[in-house]
C-alpha cells in the first residue's frame, strides 16, 4: 500500500492536514507538492494498492487532476477542495473520488476516511496471504 499526499502549501490548513496524514503513515505516505513530483509517484504505484489524498488549491489543480483521470481510476482518491462552488465540485465528483471535502467540512473526516481505505487494504493483504496456497502441507 502506497499512499500519495498531494499539498502544494506549506503553511495553509491544507497542509497541515497534509503533514498530520504523513504522520499517521509514515511508513506508507509520501508528501509531495508539485504536479510533476505527482506525477512520478503515482507512476511507481501498483494498481489497486494506492490511496491519493489530494488537496486541490487552485482551479489549476483540479484541471490536472482531471488530466490525470486515466492514471487515476484504479486508485482510491480522497479529494479536499479549496472551494464551495458547485461547478468545481460538480467537475470534482466526475473523478469519482471515495471521499470529497472541502473547507467547510471538519478535517478529520479525511483522516477517518484514509484511516478506514488503509485499513481495508491491509485486511485484503492479510486474507491473501493466509489463502489457501499458504497453509502448510499436511504430513
Amino acid at each position: 500500500m502506497k499512499i500519495v499526499i498531494y499539498s502544494q502549501l506549506k503553511e495553509e490548513p491544507a497542509a497541515g492536514q497534509a503533514h498530520d496524514l504523513c504522520s499517521r503513515f509514515p511508513h506508507a505516505s509520501q508528501w509531495v507538492d508539485s504536479h510533476g513530483e505527482f506525477v512520478k509517484e503515482v507512476r511507481r504505484c501498483f494498481s489497486g494498492e494506492t490511496i491519493i489524498v489530494f488537496f486541490a488549491v487552485s482551479s489549476e489543480d483540479l484541471a490536472f487532476l482531471e488530466s490525470m483521470k486515466a492514471i487515476l481510476l484504479d486508485t482510491k482518491l480522497l479529494l479536499n477542495l479549496f472551494t464551495e462552488d458547485r461547478q468545481l465540485i460538480a467537475r470534482a465528483y466526475k473523478l469519482h473520488p471515495r471521499l470529497l471535502t472541502t473547507r467547510s467540512d471538519p478535517p478529520e473526516l479525511l483522516s477517518l476516511a484514509l484511516q478506514g481505505i488503509a485499513h481495508e487494504i491491509e485486511r485484503c493483504h492479510e486474507k491473501e496471504s493466509s489463502g489457501p496456497g499458504s497453509r502448510p502441507a499436511i504430513s
